[in-house]
């Protein structure tokens, strides 16, 4: 039975504020639960039906004070008790509440919007799955995940952008071989050439190349070979000349030469077709690049150089490290140093080891380094780091090096020079004979230095001397004759 005249604008709320309980008759709250429309849907189970008659009698529902309701249960009674106005004015609570968060957002974009307060109540009644006024709570819900409290359309947008520039961040640090793909890429349209990288090299580069304008007669050669031959060498037992067959380099040469079509492997250098060539290209990097032009030597760099390009007239490695060695018989450990910083600072994925590390690592004594253990330095901080296996073996040399070796040591030199990875020297300067620029002419000295460039087309060399702090005369870096270079290295030899 239904009662006539006007429908009550708020049932009678037990929890309600009293002026709402008084203003509303009992006799209109217990009406409203039997039907009306708009009220909650109605449960048949025993408990309810017992706990509607208790109601109508006036009696509350019997509740065990040792098993009091959960409150979730407290919470769904309260809510069977509100009329839909009540999910309404929620709804409209969390529209404007919403509204007012996104408009402060556009205000003050570096203060974050507010937890919408009323939230989680509509929450509550989406995930109980409560029917009180439906279909404006689903779209107040509908609205409010539109409208996210997180911020606005562009607040997204820069947080993609950051996002993005923190994983270029990433990879670059964590030394992934990006360069390296795109290096596998470039390969198919052959190596680049006359694109300087590097303008460093030139600005030491003599007038003549670093070319001896007299080269040592053969009467001089001998009588030098013959006072290695004489002297006590500590590495006398482990020469072994077979290192530099031609098929043992060609094998090694293969090897690398497929790691390099692979994509892997690959430094950083700047390769020249002729002196004119590098004179334009350092001076137009010198004079400041436009945007294509800076564009194109990014991509020029990750691309590397995609294979090793006979016949160019210069090259050199980017970015060749040098430093003074730590102590006087430290030039094995700074060699090695230098060389993994060379690559380091070129992107690719070698350790950046101290000279006490390297030291320590490969037995360095007061006598110096041994050229076993100097070629697993190498290969522990730079080869198998960058390339996946030893990349680096050591080549030994005649006391007088003969016109073959003599061929493929400039030949293997420009390899893996226009690959962007240093050549590790062994020079072994008799006194009064030839010596590196700097080093004290009446004297012995095995030394390690860092081979990093050509010039000349093949008639110079250029490396990074560590004894600049040993002796006050030595150049950090120097162009030197190539055909002298290779007398030096006589008798001992070259990692490469």
């Amino acid at each position: 039975m239904r009662r006539d005249g006007p429908r009550p604008r708020r049932c009678h709320d037990p929890t309600g504020p009293p002026r709402e309980r008084e203003q509303t008759p009992a006799h209109i709250c217990r009406r409203s639960s039997r039907g009306m429309r708009g009220a909650p849907r109605r449960a048949y189970g025993r408990r309810a039906i017992r706990d509607r008659r208790l109601v109508r009698r006036g009696a509350a529902p019997p509740r065990s004070p040792a098993h009091p309701p959960p409150p979730d249960q407290e919470r769904m009674r309260a809510l069977r008790r509100d009329p839909p106005e009540r999910a309404a004015r929620l709804a409209r609570a969390s529209r404007d509440s919403i509204r007012l968060d996104r408009s402060r957002a556009r205000s003050r974009p570096h203060v974050r919007p507010s937890r919408n307060p009323a939230w989680p109540t509509i929450l509550e009644l989406s995930s109980n799955k409560f029917s009180l006024g439906g279909a404006t709570v689903r779209r107040a819900l509908r609205r409010s995940k539109r409208a996210r409290p997180g911020g606005s359309g562009m607040e997204n947008r820069e947080m993609r952008v950051r996002t993005i520039l923190s994983l270029l961040v990433s990879a670059f640090v964590l030394q992934m071989p990006i360069a390296d793909h795109f290096g596998a890429v470039a390969l198919a349209a052959g190596p680049t050439s006359d694109v300087c990288h590097d303008a460093a090299p030139l600005a030491r580069l003599p007038a003549d190349d670093g070319v001896s304008a007299q080269p040592l007669d053969a009467a001089t050669l001998s009588q030098l070979a013959k006072t290695k031959a004489e002297s006590n060498d500590p590495e006398r037992a482990n020469r072994d000349l077979a290192t530099g067959r031609p098929e043992v380099l060609a094998a090694q040469a293969a090897r690398k030469s497929a790691a390099l079509r692979s994509g892997n492997a690959r430094g950083s250098a700047s390769v020249f077709t002729d002196r004119a060539s590098l004179l334009s290209a350092c001076a137009t990097m010198r004079q400041g690049a436009s945007l294509p032009t800076t564009i194109a030597a990014i991509a020029d760099a990750f691309s590397s150089h995609a294979a090793a390009t006979t016949g160019s007239g210069y090259g050199w490695v980017d970015n060749l490290n040098q430093q003074g060695q730590q102590r006087s018989y430290w030039c094995g450990p700074a060699t090695v140093s230098e060389t993994a910083y060379s690559m380091y600072y070129n992107g690719r994925g070698a350790i950046p080891v101290s000279q006490s590390t390297a030291a320590s690592y490969m037995g360095t004594t007061t006598d110096g380094t041994t050229v076993g253990a100097f070629v697993n330095g190498l290969n522990a901080y730079v080869g198998r780091p960058v390339a996946g296996w030893n990349w680096y073996a050591f080549v030994w040399l005649s006391y007088n090096p003969t016109s073959s070796e003599r061929s493929n040591f400039v030949s293997y030199l420009e390899f893996d020079v226009n690959n962007g990875w240093p050549v590790g020297g062994d020079a072994w300067e008799a006194a009064y004979g030839p010596h590196l620029r700097g080093h004290p002419y009446n004297q012995t000295i095995f030394h390690y230095i860092e081979l990093g460039g050509y010039g000349s087309s093949g008639g110079s060399i250029y490396y990074a001397d560590s004894a600049t702090t040993v002796w006050s005369t030595v150049p950090p870096y120097s162009w030197f004759d190539m055909q002298t270079m290779i007398t030096i290295l006589g008798g001992r030899g070259y990692a490469w």
